[in-house]
Parts: structure tokens; sequence; C-alpha cells
């Protein structure tokens, strides 16, 4: 086995085509394919199923795929850690964050590090599946780095969290809501109200979904709002009840923002790397540099 065969499996994995692959990597067809037999071959497994029509990733391919990034990109480290001894920090780095989020200036932060960095190819990206879509990159290594909630056990599985900010989950009544005058509210309260949340796979979804499981309350949902800054336009059109961070919007449209009892709930942003992988030098540059670029006020 040897970097070439990997970097070949990679890319047909990836593309799950050989053509497409051989136009990525410039090289002809029968090479790649030559090069995939030979890693089987050493592997003693199939890696790929192909057909006349169609390339899939078997069992023992969808499994190799992630150590097979994993490698090229330890390899690519070591290299780098050769080349800039007393030159600066090189090579790449690719940081995914949350898509909104004020609590963490993210262009600022990247902005600046590629001013202190210049030699490092930084590559930034939203996730329209949050945190969890997030995660599961950094875990398959097509992540260094990436700012998430870690809102429960099994979202830290493979990665290490390392925590930045948290913040309290507070209630965002409609305008004219029955309970708009009380202090604090109990989950059980709203229960029965339709809610504005974000999607399935969302941190903050996470947290709602589990603490309504244990409090045994079950609830409707009437909006679904990927990006979590616009839910307080939601909330007041009268759509429905939310549970967020504090946010400057909610401000803006004069809603009222609850304290909830009876349940601690709190939303934390965290950066994470895989588990267990080599922090590059690039990657541990931006984790100090991150803490310095979280928003002076206590919102999302």
């Amino acid at each position: 086995m040897d970097e070439r065969q990997l970097e070949y499996f990679v890319a047909v994995a990836e593309e799950l085509s050989f053509t497409r692959a051989a136009a990525k990597l410039f090289v002809v067809q029968s090479t790649v394919s030559a090069s995939i037999r030979a890693l089987e071959h050493s592997l003693d497994a199939r890696l790929l199923q192909r057909t006349s029509k169609s390339v899939n990733l078997t069992e023992a391919g969808r499994a190799f795929l992630p150590e097979a990034k994993a490698a090229l990109d330890v390899l690519g480290r070591a290299r780098a850690t050769v080349r800039d001894t007393d030159a600066g920090l090189r090579g790449a780095l690719r940081v995914g964050t949350l898509s909104g989020m004020t609590a963490l200036n993210s262009a600022a932060m990247a902005r600046r590090f590629a001013q202190l960095h210049p030699q490092v190819s930084l590559y930034l990206e939203t996730s329209p599946s949050g945190s969890s879509g997030l995660l599961d990159k950094v875990r398959n290594a097509t992540l260094d780095v990436a700012f998430v909630s870690v809102a429960s056990p099994s979202d830290a599985l493979g990665v290490e969290p390392r925590s930045l900010r948290t913040l309290p989950l507070r209630v965002l009544l409609p305008p004219g809501h029955r309970l708009s005058t009380r202090k604090s509210v109990r989950l059980s309260d709203i229960a029965s109200d339709p809610f504005v949340d974000m999607p399935v796979g969302f941190g903050i979804r996470t947290l709602l979904d589990d603490a309504f499981r244990r409090a045994r309350l079950t609830r409707s949902i009437s909006v679904q709002a990927a990006d979590l800054t616009t839910i307080p336009d939601f909330v007041a059109a009268g759509l429905g009840t939310a549970v967020v961070p504090d946010m400057s919007r909610s401000e803006e449209l004069g809603l009222t923002s609850t304290a909830i009892t009876g349940a601690t709930l709190t939303w934390t942003l965290s950066a994470v790397v895989r588990a267990g992988a080599d922090t590059s030098r690039a990657a541990r540059a931006l984790l100090e540099l991150a803490p310095t670029f979280l928003s002076d006020r206590p919102v999302y």
C-alpha cells in the first residue's frame, strides 16, 4: 500500500467514477484502475463494487475511506512539518462553522488568521445540516476544525471538543402570548404551543428534543428554520414559540425573552478536532486565536 494508491482510492470514492477520478488526478483511467486493484489485493478486500453503469463503495470501502483520508492528512502534515521549521506555518487548513452565528466572528477570525499565516491555504465552510454535518466531516477528516454545538454524548464520539462559550436557552414568546408577563416558565407551560425550531441534526434541536423527552412531554413544530438568526422573525409573526439563546434580532423585534425554570438548558459553542488525530500546527494556531474573536455580548 502506498500514498498514490490511497489518493486514487479517495478520488474514486468521492467521485464514484473512475473516469471523473482520473480527470481530477490528471492521469489515465487505466492507471487509476490498476492502482485500485493493487490496493485491494494488498488489503485482501474488495473496496469498490463495479458494474458497467456505476461504481459504489462496498462495506469495507466505506469503513476504509475515513482511514485513507486520515492517513493522507498525516502524510501531508508530516511534509509540512519538515518544510516549515523556521519558515512559518504552511499547508492547508479546512474549517467549518455554523451559519448565522455571531457568538464567534468567523469572518474576522479567518481574515486575521490569513494575515498571520499567509502561507496556509485556509478553506472555510458553513453546513446546511448544522452541527451534525460538521461533526461528521471532522470525524471523516474532511474538516480539520469545526465550531459547533456538542449537544449530546453521542455528538462527542470521535471528536475532541473544547468549550468556548456557554449561553442559557430562554423561551421566546410571540406577541400577545398568555405567558408574556411571567418572569419564568416551565416546559410544561409551553408544550402545547406550536414551535419554531431548527431541523433535526442541529444542536439546539437535539437539546430541546431530549429535554421534552426527559420531561415526558410532546410538542409540535410549525416552522423549521436552518438559520437560527431567522427564528425571531417567525416568532414575531405569531407562528410559534421558540427556545433559543438571547439574540440581538429578538431585541430589535421587541420580543419577550423568558427564563426557563425546572430544567437547565444551555447552548455551548465548542471547537472540535478529530479524536486521536495529531492536530496540525495550523489547526493549533487557529484554536489559540478563536477565543479572541468571541462576541463581547452574551448572544448567539
